[in-house]
């Protein structure tokens, strides 16, 4: 029992420190991802600026209605997809590392960063896709300017809540998966799930905080175009919509940090479990240690005893006199019997009464040797009293 609870606690041990790494894998992940979607954003930035240069034929000229729909379905379906494939590598990833561990999470990690690459190389190409088909779309219609821009604010709008909704709806989940990961027994909490969760949460706020400036990117340029008042005063309402958003977005990133911080107390919390278990493990240990040299003792009593009730047997028929000896000899290894059954009961105050049980033991050791050479001694005079008698 005590070297299954030890390799459980290694196990254990081994699983924390595996989660830790990839707690920290997460965010350098994240702020590699952080610092490249900044300097895709100076590049859009800087092609802007390129747009903006050119004739001004191409600027007066209105977007098309269908394009500037399809562009954040797009983005929404791009952003599914992307999620749905990071769950599904998740899931995978962490069936490998329990199954190979150590040795191919390098290959993993290359794998990853191959994977990321070919993401932002494919969302590149259908940026400039986009962009390309915009410009076309720009030169060949010039009709519906302020309609467009209504239809693009209240899409926008839409979508901007539903994304905040599902933000939310994360983070609810997060709240449940604590307070289950609280309420539940520490040996079966799922860790999985929690760390999965935990990923998902960052994965649709980094998401929701690129679709929010890419959409404050388009209402500037947007705002540019357009000189109706009506259409600034829309815009207006438009950002004001947005700082509400985006203040509901920094609240529950601050609930999402409060969350970690709990995950983060709730982990010291168990490795000063998994230390006290340790403790407890070792003083088991030495307990266990005391019990098997008592045992060991007690056998060792139990064969003198038998060899002493031996002994009697053999002498009661001859020496009559002896009995009153062997009585107290008797009665002296029953106390001692029951004081081995009070030291099991108590193993603390058993060290003590070893060396006393042991000077006994000598004792009555010395006493049987003395008792066996009377009788011998008996025997003797008993065999020369046969002989005078014959």
């Amino acid at each position: 029992l005590i070297s299954s609870l030890q390799n459980h606690n290694h196990q254990l041990k081994g699983e924390v420190l595996r989660y830790k790494r990839k707690l920290r894998e997460a965010q350098s992940d994240l702020s590699k991802i952080r610092s490249r979607s900044g300097s895709t954003l100076l590049q859009s930035q800087s092609s802007t600026e390129d747009t903006k240069e050119e004739p001004p034929e191409i600027k007066q000229e209105p977007d098309d209605p269908s394009a500037q729909v399809s562009v954040p379905k797009a983005a929404s379906e791009d952003a599914s997809e992307a999620k749905a494939r990071r769950d599904e590598e998740e899931r995978e990833r962490e069936r490998r590392e329990r199954e190979r561990e150590r040795e191919k999470e390098k290959e993993k990690e290359r794998e990853r960063e191959k994977e990321k690459e070919k993401e932002k190389e494919r969302e590149r190409e259908k940026q400039k896709q986009k962009e390309s088909e915009k410009e076309r779309e720009s030169k060949e219609k010039e009709k519906g300017k302020h309609e467009d821009g209504r239809k693009k604010e209240a899409e926008v709008i839409k979508q901007l809540k539903a994304e905040l909704k599902k933000a939310q709806e994360s983070q609810k989940e997060m709240k449940l998966l604590l307070d289950m990961y609280r309420s539940a027994p520490k040996e079966q909490r799922d860790k999985v799930q929690l760390m999965a969760a935990e990923k998902k949460a960052k994965a649709e706020l980094e998401e929701l905080r690129q679709r929010v400036k890419e959409l404050e990117d388009k209402e500037k340029k947007e705002s540019k175009k357009m000189a109706d008042e009506d259409a600034l005063r829309k815009i207006r309402a438009v950002e004001e919509q947005i700082e509400y958003l985006q203040k509901k977005l920094a609240m529950a990133k601050q609930e999402e940090e409060a969350l970690l911080s709990e995950m983060d107390v709730t982990g010291q919390a168990f490795e000063d479990m998994q230390e006290q278990n340790i403790r407890l493990m070792q003083q088991l240990r030495e307990k266990d240690d005391a019990n098997f040299k008592l045992m060991s003792e007690r056998i060792k009593s139990n064969q003198i005893h038998k060899l002493l009730k031996e002994e009697k047997e053999e002498l009661a028929d001859q020496v009559l006199t002896l009995k009153t000896q062997v009585d107290a000899q008797l009665q002296v290894v029953r106390k001692l019997e029951e004081k081995e059954h009070l030291l099991q009961s108590s193993i603390g105050t058993g060290e003590k009464e070893l060396g006393l049980r042991t000077q006994a033991l000598e004792m009555n050791k010395r006493k049987a040797m003395d008792a066996a050479q009377l009788a011998d001694d008996l025997k003797a005079q008993l065999e020369l009293a046969q002989k005078k008698l014959h």
